[in-house]
């Protein structure tokens, strides 16, 4: 609390001072931008992860018509083969989450020698890690995934619903 009031009065005096908290404020500043920035592409890739997992089940919807077909004709309802494409849909996106996952911590394995190899080169030895991957993050993100997959799934699935029994039959 002193330091901040002598740097106050300092600066009232039209001193040009700095401190260690403006320093700290500083670095916080540029840490939000960082995050942002990272949360930004974050959100970019999940969008375009939502729309290949969309195009995806389009695919498979256009690919499986006729089995559509089938399953219509021999009495299932549409609410099952909308169930169906959710599934699939919430399945690739886990299986996405756990590749993700896999990946991620192994890279933050690496980075994580590397920083302690450049830091032991620079001569500073530090011990520690400094990339962790939690169990709840783990289950947070395998979580995430998978409602991204069935979202991205809703609109095929519902479109896989909708087709009536005899076009689909007839497609080829």
């Amino acid at each position: 609390n002193d330091a901040v009031q002598i740097v106050n009065w300092l600066e009232e005096l039209k001193y040009e001072v700095q401190s260690l908290q403006m320093m700290l404020d500083l670095a916080n500043r540029g840490m939000i931008i960082v995050q942002t920035m990272l949360g930004s592409v974050g959100a970019l890739a999940l969008l375009v992860a939502s729309i290949g997992i969309a195009n995806t089940m389009i695919m498979a919807v256009y690919e499986r018509t006729r089995e559509i077909g089938i399953l219509k004709a021999v009495g299932a309802a549409p609410g099952q083969i909308r169930a169906l494409f959710v599934v699939e849909a919430s399945l690739i996106g886990l299986l996405g989450g756990v590749i993700g996952t896999i990946l991620g911590w192994l890279l933050g394995k690496g980075l994580n020698l590397l920083i302690l190899e450049i830091l032991r080169w620079q001569e500073v030895t530090v011990q520690g890690t400094f990339f962790v991957v939690s169990w709840w993050l783990v289950l947070g993100a395998l979580a995430f995934a998978t409602l991204v997959g069935l979202l991205a799934g809703l609109y095929p699935a519902a479109r896989a619903a909708r087709l009536p029994p005899l076009d689909a039959l007839r497609y080829e």
